[in-house]
């Protein structure tokens, strides 16, 4: 079945300078990939999802630059909108659109910040600050234009967003006294 998918989108989608990156069939049974084309320039267009849930968007680094749509299906409406986002591609649309790795470099070299925390260490205070049930914290990252500080604590179960942080991103973490 998802075979399928990636033959009909490489059939129907013209990536123009785009490279089709091949597939093996039966790597199908246990990824979610269906359909990736790369750029010289390092930009991608990626279409993945398994079963009826699927969507495609733009990254460039690993790292998605682009608004998500979402599909069920394959059809006329879907194509057209995925040969536009192509088409974009290769006019040169995302071409100076900054990564998440651009962004941050460029707020921290900005901002004149450093970084006392690797990937480890945070990992590590996660992990023992969620086995402590409704300990307040707070924290803010580099996108954020208010000072969440003011906003007072909630806790790791009440936070929606938290584990899906990029954690070089996080600016500071306070735990309530």
């Amino acid at each position: 079945m998802d075979y399928q998918l990636y033959k009909e989108l490489k059939n129907s989608l013209n990536t123009h300078s785009g490279i089709v990156q091949q597939i093996d069939k039966s790597d199908q049974d246990t990824c979610m990939f269906h359909f990736k084309a790369i750029w010289e320039n390092g930009i991608v267009f990626t279409v993945v999802g398994q079963y009826q849930n699927k969507w495609f968007y733009v990254e460039k680094e690993n790292h998605q630059i682009s608004a998500t749509f979402h599909f069920r299906d394959i059809n006329s409406k879907i194509i057209r909108i995925m040969q536009n986002m192509i088409d974009e591609i290769e006019s040169g649309k995302y071409r100076n659109k900054m990564s998440l790795k651009e962004r941050v470099n460029n707020i921290i070299c900005k901002r004149q910040l450093t970084s006392y925390m690797n990937n480890t260490k945070w990992h590590e205070l996660i992990n023992d600050i969620s086995e402590i049930k409704d300990l307040p914290i707070s924290y803010k990252t580099l996108f954020d234009e208010s000072d969440k500080d003011s906003e007072g604590y909630w806790t790791l179960a009440d936070d929606e967003y938290f584990y899906r942080l990029e954690l070089n991103t996080i600016e500071w973490f306070k735990i309530a006294d």
